[in-house]
């Protein structure tokens, strides 16, 4: 009789934490904004085909850049290598499944980089704010197409480099990108973060801002207002940023 009272207590005991744990997951995913602090958490896509880690990209047609990023700073800079390369950097021992993933479709010249191996898991993310670098020849710039950029929460900076169409999008993360003439569409997305373009000569865009934050935009360079939308110079790239509460700047770069 004895066994059997202990035996419901223990049955109790464990159906009220396997409870606690599916609300505390649906209430994560309903509050806590997508950020990976606590809750169930799921990253997934097909890892078929990527290599685990980061290192030298050895490819002479980087046309497409796409990255999906969680944490840490997303940094993309122009270099004088002759391949491109992708660098994480972080300050604890990682898992396996915890490494970058990246891959290289060839023929396409599309490079893809992964935050981390598909997972499905209950709890906070052991081995956040994990740096990620990617470093683009000079020689390359000449025929890049498109940057695609996804990130959660990370802090983004993107230099002026000539791709044809830019799609950054950030939960809460700032966004730093400078703007380059020969770029035709520059899209930027962000729930809770910042945005500063920038630029060392007078730009040429046409620009459109949307934000739930009045009076937070502020522009360095002459522009006038057309159709709800800020133009400045000729309007040659088309420039749409989406801010819930972050503010935009456009400034100067000295």
């Amino acid at each position: 009789m004895k066994s059997k009272k202990v035996f419901r207590v223990l049955l109790i005991a464990v159906s009220s934490l396997l409870l606690l744990a599916v609300l505390v997951g649906v209430l994560n995913a309903l509050l806590g904004d997508g950020e990976w602090s606590f809750g169930w958490t799921s990253y997934q896509y097909d890892a078929e085909g990527y290599e685990i880690g980061g290192g030298t990209v050895y490819t002479d047609a980087l046309k497409h850049l796409d990255i999906d990023w969680v944490d840490g700073h997303v940094n993309i800079i122009v270099c004088e290598d002759y391949y491109p390369s992708v660098t994480e950097t972080f300050s604890l021992e990682l898992a396996d499944e915890s490494y970058m993933r990246r891959l290289l479709v060839a023929d396409e010249g599309r490079l893809t980089v992964k935050y981390r191996a598909p997972s499905s898991f209950f709890g906070g993310e052991e081995n956040k704010q994990k740096d990620l670098t990617v470093r683009i020849p000079k020689r390359m710039l000449g025929g890049l197409e498109s940057l695609t950029l996804n990130v959660l929460s990370s802090e983004v900076t993107v230099e002026a480099i000539p791709f044809s169409k830019i799609r950054l999008t950030s939960a809460s993360g700032n966004i730093t990108a400078g703007l380059h003439p020969m770029t035709e569409r520059l899209d930027v997305e962000t729930k809770k973060g910042d945005v500063c373009l920038s630029s060392a000569e007078l730009p040429s865009f046409s620009l459109t801002y949307e934000t739930k934050r009045a009076g937070s935009a502020t522009l360095d360079f002459p522009f006038e207002e057309k159709d709800g939308r800020l133009i400045c110079g000729e309007g040659k790239t088309g420039i749409c940023v989406v801010s819930e509460s972050g503010k935009l700047t456009v400034k100067r770069e000295k």
